[in-house]
């Protein structure tokens, strides 16, 4: 008797598709999540000869001239496919000691979408704004101070904000489905679906905010890319020639 049990088990156990558990795939389908952002920057890292080429004729330019060479240099590693915040930081600046403020000041808006709102790329973004413009004192964009959870971050922190959100989400759905519903009287809810309730909330939040701001962010990238190669960079005497 115990046999035939056994040989019926093991021919539906034979008979049965080999599918991970739910949490098993939840828990690969998040690994896998979180490996794509990091792989796809990988792929996206400049040059490093090209890289130390365009270094070190940034270190000894002392002309327009010479920073607009060292911009050209940075710009074809953008041309090849990298997108490293560094690089447009480096390309930026060039164009900025250049005198090309226009283009500048977009390099750095490219910068600061992967790298957040660090000292050093808001410092020379108003530099850049303030040549452009013409006023020494020419304030950053409202949208900074506005949407700073968007400004602030660096794409790569943002991408992880938006995991999380995911993550708590299910989470707190899932602790909530396993949760008992209020019952008596009063229908006091319970700690734990209150906390349930707590992480579905935050979870939803932190997925729409962070989920809208890097689409916007890889909207942003897509047309910039597209149009980049269309830029033109001139030094401040060719600008200052063409300023009426």
């Amino acid at each position: 008797r115990a046999a035939d049990d056994l040989a019926r088990i093991d021919r539906g156990l034979a008979r049965a598709p080999n599918h991970p558990p739910p949490a098993q795939a939840l828990i690969l389908l998040l690994v896998a999540a979180l490996a794509l952002p990091g792989a796809a920057r990988a792929d996206r890292m400049p040059d490093a000869f090209t890289w130390e080429r365009a270094n070190q004729a940034m270190a000894g330019a002392h002309t327009s001239e010479d920073f607009l060479g060292a911009a050209r240099l940075y710009n074809e590693l953008v041309r090849d496919g990298a997108r490293s915040g560094p690089l447009f930081f480096n390309l930026g600046t060039a164009l900025l000691m250049a005198g090309d403020a226009r283009n500048a000041e977009a390099a750095l808006v490219r910068a600061e979408r992967a790298l957040g709102a660090t000292p050093e790329i808001r410092a020379n973004l108003r530099l850049a704004i303030a040549a452009r413009t013409g006023q020494p004192d020419a304030p950053l964009p409202p949208s900074r101070i506005f949407l700073a959870w968007h400004y602030h971050f660096s794409r790569g922190l943002r991408i992880w904000l938006l995991l999380a959100g995911w993550a708590l989400f299910w989470c707190g759905l899932a602790l909530r489905l396993v949760t008992p519903p209020p019952a008596g009287r009063l229908r006091t809810v319970s700690r734990r679906r209150a906390f349930a309730n707590l992480l579905a909330g935050w979870g939803g939040a932190l997925l729409l905010v962070y989920g809208g701001s890097v689409a916007f962010t890889a909207i942003q990238e897509a047309h910039d890319s597209r149009f980049w190669h269309e830029r033109v960079f001139t030094p401040a005497a060719a600008n200052r020639e063409a300023t009426p």
